[in-house]
């Protein structure tokens, strides 16, 4: 049984049967060259192949056949018979291997997001699917796309959804890897020939991104079109089809870990932001050239002015034509991805700390050409200094003026003494000149801090193809370099690495994983069926549920009664046992509204709309008891009982800092503070701790204090950060220094 209060993860376990997958499947590892490309999806249609899936180096792939194919040599294809039991074995005289991640994805490639429809085969290299509302018009460029998730097993048996974006092809050129729209299977499947009505190129072709909520789950159409949503069906997809090539008593679901440590998330109010601004004056000044600047720094300014918040803590907030000493804001137009704006960002002088808005960002500007708009506003009756986005401003103000003044000003007297006991250090990649440069240049960012929040903050250039091990960065960076291995020379790989952390001679490296947070999703799914707003129910079902639900309370009380003799001898009738018990009085109150106010069927939205209006809430405890028991025990529930917590929680680690031990690797997440939403736009992330110097017991040992590192409600806004908040630092002293070097360079 699923032990229901561990973390689960996006890793997949399972475990497949090498024979029983013999009975049926033959398998083939096939090298091509690059002129076979063409020509190899016909080839494989000819063969009957049923799936196929690339095997790590371009060029190389596993193929899934029909038992007993036979399959005929072609120019520039080499194909080597294997067996399912040969995974992780040299299968070729260079070594080449296959792992049991890739024959899961031959079976997931076959399978629909929607279980009820049989497995087909899939000659498409990857897995996307793509819903029937995932199709939209460009307008300007007159085409139609459609955006699709791709489903892989990683290397590590993680399963991955990314969104990609493919674009209507008009010109069907030979050669190009065209795909096309498969209805019934929720399918962008690779076209053979060029002949079906409209065929797409994987590829966006516009600045518009197209997103996928992670997980939303208001009612069932939203879930299903969410990430969590299409993982559920296609693991039942996944169950269902492939039964019989699964070990006794295994499955393909959400693999669970123990918590080693946990902890509850306390965050300080994020309004804490503006007391550390008590008493001073901002100056907001704008891109004197661009009349969308201009107009958002008066309105900013007249909206500050009109804060009674700002005015109880003495901040001023005043329109200036430049930056002046001490605090300012300038607004300005983002010139990254506009070739008509000018650069106006303004690094200014030791004595001046800026915080830079634009109008694209934070003033919102949408609208057609020649026709923009700033649409950024405060919500009626609500003063300026609560809207998130000004708190913001004001939180990014706080810790630029910490490093200005190299001094944790912003910081509890409590953080400070954690944060003195460590050395933090970042990696930032520096492109190289030779491409082919085995060992790359990187500059290596530390941080300090004395017992009393005094800052020391420095930057060394190490040369990894000849490191100066005497330098305390160079030997952080070179310990970083081995754990890359391979993959040292890329810049993707340091990318990955958020912060090293030293705690006296022990080193501990933090980096980014593909991991993430999942809910207990089969009874999420479920769940969020039985209480879905538009579900229909009948009148005499909601009759029969509600008195047998009635009559097993009454059961119920009998037998725990302790005087059930002598109760019995002086009740006529039930009566006796009803009036005392609140579940049954709010359970026959709903029966009384039901027989008075519905109608011979409604939707479940409506019946919890009509016992709203009477006063029905399902959020007290008795409340959430009865619509829990309506859903186990008849298929419905008037509200939705996805966020409960308990018996149990569908949601487990939501809300916490988590450390927990993956296949002998230490991941760490880190949860929210705020109450369960019903829609997460991104996953909750994982993140690998990797010790470079010490042993396991390192990170047992200094994870509280990570953890404590992380509870601050200024970096990303009245969340927790998901590294320590040292780092916001170290990244916000980089930019400022790459900035000065290149205004510098203008010079």
């Amino acid at each position: 049984m699923e032990n229901k209060t561990a973390i689960r993860t996006n890793v997949i376990d399972y475990a497949l049967d090498a024979t029983q997958l013999s009975l049926d499947y033959a398998l083939y590892f096939i090298q091509l060259t690059q002129d076979a490309q063409p020509r190899f999806y016909q080839w494989l249609a000819r063969f009957n192949g049923l799936a196929v899936t690339p095997v790590k180096r371009s060029g190389d792939y596993l193929v899934l056949f029909p038992r007993k194919t036979q399959l005929t040599k072609i120019e520039g294809l080499k194909f080597t018979p294997v067996q399912f039991n040969q995974t992780g074995q040299a299968i070729t005289e260079t070594g080449k291997r296959f792992y049991w991640t890739h024959v899961a994805q031959l079976l997931l490639n076959q399978m629909s997001n929607q279980p009820v429809v049989q497995p087909q085969a899939n000659l498409t290299a990857q897995l996307f699917i793509s819903l029937s509302d995932w199709e939209h018009d460009d307008a300007f460029h007159e085409w139609k796309q459609r955006h699709a998730l791709k489903v892989q097993f990683n290397w590590e048996g993680d399963l991955q959804l990314t969104v990609v974006t493919f674009t209507e092809d008009k010109e069907r050129k030979p050669g190009t890897a065209l795909y096309y729209w498969d209805a019934q299977r929720n399918w962008m499947r690779r076209s053979l020939n060029h002949q079906e009505k409209r065929l797409y190129q994987m590829g966006n072709g516009t600045n518009d991104k197209n997103l996928v909520n992670f997980l939303s789950f208001k009612e069932l159409s939203v879930y299903e079109q969410s990430k969590v949503g299409v993982i559920d069906g296609l693991l039942k997809s996944l169950n269902q089809h492939n039964a019989r090539y699964l070990k006794p008593g295994r499955q393909f679901r959400l693999a669970t870990f123990p918590l080693l440590q946990d902890y509850r998330i306390k965050l300080q109010d994020k309004m804490i932001a503006w007391e550390r601004l008590a008493n001073q004056v901002i100056y907001v000044y704008a891109d004197s050239t661009q009349k969308f600047t201009q107009t958002l720094a008066q309105k900013l300014v007249m909206m500050c002015q009109q804060s009674d918040q700002l005015a109880a803590l003495n901040i001023r907030v005043i329109l200036s034509d430049k930056a002046q000493l001490g605090l300012n804001i300038q607004v300005i137009r983002d010139a990254r991805n506009n070739s008509d704006v000018t650069e106006a960002y303004e690094v200014g002088e030791p004595s001046q700390i800026i915080q830079h808005l634009t109008v694209e960002n934070f003033g919102k500007l949408r609208g057609p050409r020649g026709n923009e708009e700033i649409k950024w506003q405060v919500p009626d009756n609500r003063d300026l200094a609560q809207d998130n986005a000004v708190i913001k401003i004001a939180q990014e103000l706080a810790i630029k003026a910490d490093l200005r003044k190299r001094r944790l000003a912003s910081i509890s007297r409590d953080l400070i003494q954690v944060t003195n006991q460590y050395q933090f250090f970042r990696f930032e990649y520096l492109e190289q000149q030779n491409d082919k440069a085995t060992y790359p240049k990187i500059t290596v960012t530390r941080l300090t801090c004395d017992c009393n929040g005094r800052l020391t903050i420095d930057h060394t250039l190490v040369d990894l193809q000849q490191p100066d091990l005497i330098n305390e960065p160079a030997q952080v960076c070179s310990e970083v370099a081995v754990e890359l291995g391979k993959g040292v020379s890329y810049p993707s790989a340091w990318a990955t690495i958020d912060c090293v952390i030293q705690h006296g001679d022990q080193r501990v490296m933090i980096t980014q994983t593909p991991r993430q947070l999942m809910p207990l999703v089969a009874e999420l799914g479920a769940r969020v069926a039985s209480g879905d707003p538009s579900h229909m129910l009948e009148k005499t079902a909601i009759r029969q549920a509600l008195q047998q639900l009635l009559e097993l309370r009454l059961t119920k009380l009998k037998q725990e009664s302790r005087q059930v003799d002598l109760l019995m001898e002086s009740a006529t009738d039930d009566q006796t046992w009803l009036s005392a018990d609140d579940y049954v009085r709010q359970l026959m109150q709903i029966q009384k509204i039901m027989e008075d106010e519905f109608p011979i069927a409604l939707t479940i939205n409506d019946c919890y709309q009509k016992l709203k209006e009477h006063g029905v809430a399902f959020t007290g405890k008795i409340g959430m008891a009865i619509n829990r028991d309506l859903e186990c025990e008849f298929g419905f529930a008037f509200h939705r009982t996805t966020r409960q917590a308990k018996p149990y929680s569908l949601f487990n680690g939501f809300q916490k800092v988590g450390l927990l031990n993956i296949k002998g690797k230490f991941h760490y997440f880190v949860g929210s503070s705020q109450p369960l939403k019903e829609d997460f736009v991104r996953a909750i992330r994982l993140r690998e701790l990797r010790v470079l110097q010490g042993d396991d017991q390192t990170i047992l040992t200094i994870f509280p204090d990570l953890a404590s590192m992380m509870m601050v409600e200024f970096v990303r806004n009245g969340q927790c950060t998901v590294t320590p908040y040292v780092v916001k630092y170290l990244k916000e002293y980089w930019k400022r220094e790459q900035r000065l070097a290149k205004s510098t360079t203008k010079d």
